[in-house]
């Protein structure tokens, strides 16, 4: 997306008074507070800076600038929310933008889901449909709700009709929707199958499920290919459904199926939804993390849904997300449960979810007459304790393993903090506090240069940074990111870092030379590293003469070095 079009946007937006049409703010000294839209609180601890154009809550760590504010509490994507607020305050979008927003991939994908929902309410689509209400239970409104599609068999039906329409072959083929066969003949993608469209939490179709109608077509469940707008790995199948419930009720069920999704639905959980794919991504984790902090797992009890459960848990920590978990009976699931039991047996299951360290510690104690595997039990628990971003979560957490377990909290702590890179989160007036370093402050406050931006991706490497948040920016600057890509899409201790950076920063980020003074200390400081790496190199091959040379050169870095390091 064009940055200038992006700086316009920004730049057009009051992002008092637009925050303000959520929240109740009130200034305080040049910033405004409230109370949090992303948490429950009776204390504001949530402000906004209207000069750096950022908003904070001290609570619970939600950041970000206007765009990150739109995309956390209207569910949208970046590009979602430029577009959206461009469209309110009355920014012109490049037409590439407009193209990109009415492309003919778009199209014909929405055309496919009318097509093939179409089909399955006519008479040759009467099969499907009998499958659907008699084998699944499948109710007419969740076929509406859910878009549901029946691609017939003969695979020439929905190419020949979208080719009638004007769709060329490369659309449909960049769609997903259609492929060559060996002898060059394009075909349908999905051939007698039950269809699902998969939305985008913002409403639009970008790909398809299909579920097989016979034992001879293999694989049972096929999805749409990845292409330029659709990544498996992205998408949450039924969130566009689920996010209202969600917020609504502040946690998201998370099953395995789309057949599971649906009948949660219709029994009254339509706060289910599930990943795209075998197995829950971190990308799927992060987007769950805009609408809830609370993700409940309902899995089929069995081997494969146990390890589901044990893969899913880190990546829902580390995102953030606080996990419970509840296990169906074996070979059981949502939909199988709902069709013999009713819906007060899903609810059963659903109170009795146990937190993810009450689960897994029941697990651990089965082992726990032999030493070595209880110790292996315990690290993987704490491995996943210490995957959590919050510090003061981290430490209840240890405390409650403690208790379980008998070892002491220390014991547990010494070998929880081996998991982590480095402690970034820590407890200081009863609030979290991202602990941040000189040279992170002073890269967060450049961010909106693009000159200091582009010396500093030229100069440097993430090596030539000590603290971990420092080499993550970096490797984002490198990356081509600047301030509104690290809000959209950086992770979550990364922009409350950044956030924080440049709130307690005060002016810094309109004082260039200080910047450029910072960056100049920067480049001096590599350069004596190197000089001294190579002394040690020359005086291990005892060469006096390049020892002599690089010895002098340390001396020369340092004098420039000297009284440049205290900037802040």
């Amino acid at each position: 997306m064009n940055r200038d079009f992006i700086e316009r946007v920004r730049e057009a937006v009051d992002i008092v008074e637009y925050i303000g049409r959520y929240v109740n703010l009130k200034p305080s000294g040049k910033s405004y507070k409230g109370l949090c839209p992303f948490h429950q609180e009776k204390t504001p601890s949530f402000y906004v800076d209207p000069d750096k154009g950022v908003y904070h809550c001290f609570g619970c760590g939600a950041s970000g600038n206007i765009f990150r504010f739109v995309m956390d509490i209207e569910g949208l994507s970046f590009r979602e929310a430029v577009l959206k607020l461009a469209k309110e305050y009355g920014i012109e979008i490049p037409s590439s933008e407009v193209e990109r927003k009415t492309s003919p991939v778009y199209a014909a994908l929405q055309f496919a889901a009318d097509y093939y929902h179409q089909l399955l309410m006519s008479p040759e689509g009467k099969d499907a449909l009998k499958y659907l209400y008699t084998k699944r239970k499948i109710k007419s409104r969740s076929i509406a709700n859910f878009k549901l599609g029946f691609a017939p068999p003969d695979g020439k039906s929905f190419v020949n009709r979208a080719i009638s329409k004007n769709f060329d072959r490369a659309t449909l083929m960049s769609a997903g929707l259609a492929k060559k066969t060996d002898s060059g003949v394009l075909i349908d993608y999905f051939r007698n199958r039950l269809i699902f469209p998969i939305f985008t939490p913002g409403g639009n179709i970008v790909a398809f499920g299909g579920r097989a109608l016979s034992d001879e077509n293999q694989p049972k469940y096929l999805n749409s290919p990845d292409s330029e707008i659709f990544k498996k790995g992205d998408i949450l199948y039924g969130l566009y459904q689920a996010k209202s419930t969600i917020r609504m009720k502040g946690f998201a069920i998370v099953v395995e199926g789309y057949f599971d999704v649906i009948k949660m639905h219709e029994a009254g959980f339509s706060n289910a939804i599930a990943p795209m794919g075998t197995a829950l991504t971190e990308n799927q984790s992060l987007v769950l993390r805009r609408y809830t902090k609370n993700a409940l797992l309902l899995y089929d009890g069995d081997e494969a849904g146990r390890k589901a459960v044990d893969r899913s848990i880190p990546i829902l920590l580390k995102a953030g997300l606080n996990v419970t978990i509840s296990l169906l009976p074996e070979g059981e699931d949502p939909d199988s449960i709902i069709d013999k039991f009713g819906p007060d047996t899903i609810k059963h299951f659903l109170d009795e979810a146990e937190d993810f360290i009450d689960y897994q510690y029941k697990n651990a104690e089965r082992v726990k007459d032999s030493p070595a595997q209880f110790s292996e039990e315990i690290k993987g628990i704490l491995k996943n304790i210490y995957s959590i971003p919050d510090a003061i979560t981290r430490d209840v957490y240890v405390s409650r393993l403690s208790k379980l377990s008998g070892i002491p909290v220390e014991s547990l702590r010494n070998q929880g903090l081996k998991f982590l890179d480095e402690p970034r989160i820590n407890k200081k007036s009863n609030r979290v506090e991202v602990k941040l370093t000189a040279d992170f402050i002073i890269l967060a406050n450049i961010l909106n240069n693009r000159e200091l931006i582009e010396i500093v991706a030229e100069l440097f490497d993430e090596d030539d940074f000590s603290d971990s948040l420092s080499k993550e920016l970096v490797r984002a600057i490198k990356k081509g990111l600047g301030y509104e890509e690290i809000m959209a899409e950086g992770s979550e201790i990364l922009r409350v870092s950044v956030s924080e950076a440049i709130l307690k920063a005060g002016n810094i980020s309109q004082n260039y030379k200080l910047l450029e003074e910072k960056i100049r200390f920067w480049k001096y400081r590599k350069d004596y590293r190197e000089a001294r790496r190579r002394f040690e190199e020359a005086k291990k091959a005892n060469n006096k003469e390049e020892m002599d040379y690089f010895l002098k050169r340390m001396s020369e870095i340092k004098k420039n070095l000297r009284g440049k390091g205290g900037l802040l």
